[in-house]
């Protein structure tokens, strides 16, 4: 499999570096932070709409037995899963609920996974998330020693809770949404889409489902969205107030990176920078 994005520098130190490792229904992707702080590699595998978790699975193993980077070994290693199957409780909630039970209450009880959690301290929540089976034993059997989190877990760190925003995180074929309104979480949630239209009628529903206004609304972007596109044109009719989540400050990046639009890879330094 080839990747969609490659940006890795002819010499790297990985002994001193850290691996970021996204691994979610739309892609899995490889982002290399090193000792002085800059961002030195980024590599995105996008998968096709629709996959079976076994086809997922064999595909997912293919690049991990050819990708060059994986053949040395890192400082440290972090993979941030990004499966939808995820509920955010509350702290008072947590002892008092089967997690395997509510798992299965919302998401449906048809494929097996892993169930994990993360405590969002800042917001004194959990969140309850599932890996497919298959994929996480893969995952941990190449990456024995890695620390392991969720997006949901890291992106409310990441995003402006100021005020009313939506923040969306667009793949080749889904978009992760987080909702916040006068500052407070709300949400986060993630679709599929198939066209500009799918995209917009989305993130459209998640307003309409928190009687919040586009038009006071601000819509921030990241990921594989172009300005010039359907997709954002078709955003910006309901939208007034739009934005480009912007690189994270405090780090370096390589040129290559800078030569990129900066919000295609933001949310990937970002949710780095945070796990």
């Amino acid at each position: 499999m080839n990747p969609s994005f490659d940006i890795r520098p002819e010499a790297l130190d990985t002994a001193a570096a850290n691996l970021y490792v996204e691994a979610g229904p739309a892609a899995v992707s490889f982002v290399v932070l090193d000792d002085n702080k800059c961002f030195r590699a980024v590599v995105i595998y996008p998968f096709a709409n629709g996959l079976s978790i076994n086809d997922y699975n064999e595909q997912l193993g293919e690049i991990l037995d050819s990708e060059s980077l994986l053949q040395h070994a890192f400082r440290k290693t972090t993979i941030i899963w990004s499966f939808k199957e995820s509920i955010i409780v509350p702290n008072e909630w947590m002892n008092k609920v089967d997690k395997q039970e509510l798992v299965n209450l919302v998401h449906g009880d048809l494929a097996a996974g892993e169930i994990k959690t993360d405590f969002l301290f800042r917001h004194n929540l959990h969140n309850l998330y599932r890996v497919p089976q298959p994929v996480h034993v893969r995952m941990s059997n190449k990456f024995l020693y890695a620390s392991q989190t969720h997006q949901y877990s890291l992106l409310p760190e990441l995003a402006s809770l100021a005020g009313d925003r939506l923040l969306a995180l667009f793949y080749n074929n889904h978009v992760t949404v987080l909702l916040c309104r006068n500052g407070r979480l709300q949400m986060m949630q993630q679709f599929a889409y198939a066209n500009a239209e799918d995209a917009a009628y989305h993130l459209l529903n998640v307003c309409a489902g928190f009687d919040m206004d586009t038009a006071g609304i601000v819509l921030q972007l990241s990921g594989m969205i172009d300005e010039a596109s359907a997709l954002y044109a078709g955003l910006y009719k309901y939208f007034l107030q739009v934005e480009m989540l912007d690189l994270p400050v405090g780090f370096d990046y390589t040129e290559a990176i800078r030569e990129q639009p900066a919000h295609f890879f933001s949310h990937l330094f970002a949710t780095a920078a945070c796990a």
